[in-house]
């Protein structure tokens, strides 16, 4: 270390690593190295690279020789290297000093190389630098505590690992080692599909991950809109800060199939339109609205094939759901500055949820009554309600609906009730359908002008 100061105090090279005094300070961390490998036990190695590390860093401010806190990042590479193949590998669990030995050194040489200026050296090599000592602190931090939770409490650990070290970084402006922290994001999606997909952990466990990336993407994003970065900063963010979103969509609807039962399964979903509805409206956000629409037709797709497969799908909760969504529909129909949608989405919500209504009704009428004539009864019913639905909010669509129900009551009577039911029955199916036929043709007679000037 001598030689390598006082041969460079008259050298005026400008090169960060000078050939003569380069090659006594590396001798020097190379002879450091050695001796601590012979002279410290193997459980003690890692801290003593560190901290010899640590004091050759520390050494440039007195020596001002920029070799040397050059070189002995090898000490600090090497002690997180000792580490891993040592204990992280065979999963040995050392004295707790050790770990917070490196994880100490590895954070302040992080910050040493993110804030010093008065080494020469390319920003490249201090970026590369910063991001190694951002993984291997993760990786300390995940190898030490990992053995010491429980597989479900681990879930829940790691996310609060990735928040509290994004928060770290975001403040200290270490923006490297926020990102390395997403690290702790990436395994906790890993282990939430791994432990759904072997083990279902508790319900509130598993929800954590989801809430954490849908937490960070929203956060990046209006951390985004209130402070001004470059746009090769921001655009990146924004990507990652919308993947976020996208992966917690992907994660909750996993979430519902794992842990929601069956028969609640569709209004869930239908739940979670509506909370992207509320938040679209209220913020004006439109990717809030696709995925609000994308719940909606999960949820619808899910009743078809719950009810095609004949599963209880006939309880309350699903019925209050299918008229709730009639209403969600008119409100969206007459708040467009809201939520700008086109105009042919209201016909196919009106056309997909009658359908779903009238198989539901057509269900409950047999699973209740057994009565098939009670089929026809309630078709014409329900024909009559969505002509009465239309006249009220003045849509089309609901009257076309209705029309296409009762000509299925019509059809239904003469090709079913006339031939297969008795003659109570049928007597009984003709005076239903008449009575509706009858009410709607004096409501179109009298009411006609008005009616062909909503048509």
């Amino acid at each position: 270390i001598f030689n390598g100061w006082w041969t460079g105090r008259h050298d005026t090279d400008p090169s960060a690593v000078r050939p003569l005094s380069g090659f006594f300070n590396g001798l020097a961390v190379v002879l450091t190295g050695v001796i601590t490998w012979h002279a410290v036990a193997s459980e003690w190695r890692a801290v003593a690279w560190m901290v010899e590390a640590l004091a050759l860093t520390a050494a440039y401010y007195l020596l001002r020789t920029r070799e040397l806190p050059i070189f002995a990042q090898a000490l600090a590479l090497f002690s997180q290297c000792w580490w891993f193949f040592e204990f992280a590998m065979k999963e040995q669990r050392p004295h707790w000093l050790v770990p917070s030995a490196l994880i100490a050194g590895t954070l302040a040489l992080s910050h040493w190389w993110q804030r010093q200026r008065q080494l020469n050296v390319a920003s490249a090599v201090r970026e590369v630098l910063q991001i190694i000592y951002g993984l291997a602190l993760v990786g300390v931090i995940f190898f030490w505590l990992k053995p010491q939770f429980a597989p479900s409490a681990w879930l829940v650990f790691l996310n609060g690992l990735a928040i509290a070290l994004t928060i770290y970084g975001v403040v200290t402006r270490a923006w490297t080692l926020a990102a390395c922290a997403q690290v702790f994001l990436i395994v906790s999606g890993v282990e939430f599909a791994h432990q759904l997909a072997n083990q279902k952990p508790q319900w509130s466990f598993a929800l954590v991950p989801i809430v954490t990336i849908l937490l960070l993407g929203l956060t990046t994003t209006v951390y985004l809109s209130r402070h001004k970065t470059s746009d090769a900063v921001s655009v990146p963010l924004l990507q990652v800060s919308r993947f976020y979103r996208g992966v917690a969509f992907i994660m909750s609807v996993w979430w519902v199939f794992a842990y929601i039962p069956a028969t609640h399964q569709f209004w869930t979903l239908i739940l979670l339109s509506y909370v992207g509805l509320a938040v679209s409206g209220f913020w004006r956000n439109r990717e809030a609205l696709v995925y609000s629409g994308i719940f909606a037709a999960l949820g619808m797709a899910w009743w078809w094939y719950q009810w095609a497969l004949q599963c209880e799908v006939i309880t309350w909760p699903n019925a209050l759901t299918l008229l709730s969504l009639l209403a969600v529909q008119q409100v969206l129909r007459r708040n467009r500055e809201r939520w700008p949608l086109s105009q042919p989405v209201d016909p196919v919500i009106i056309l997909v949820t009658g359908c779903a209504l009238w198989t539901f009704v057509s269900r409950w009428t047999v699973l209740t009554s057994g009565a098939q004539f009670l089929l026809t009864v309630s078709w014409a019913g329900l024909a009559f309600l969505f002509f009465a639905l239309g006249f009220l909010v003045r849509e089309r669509m609901h009257r076309w609906l209705g029309l296409g129900i009762l000509a299925l009551a019509i059809a239904r009577v003469f090709l079913f009730d006339v031939w297969k039911l008795e003659t109570i029955y049928r007597i009984l199916s003709f005076m239903a359908l008449g009575v509706v036929l009858l009410t709607l043709g004096f409501i179109y007679n009298k009411y006609q002008e008005k009616i062909r000037q909503w048509l």
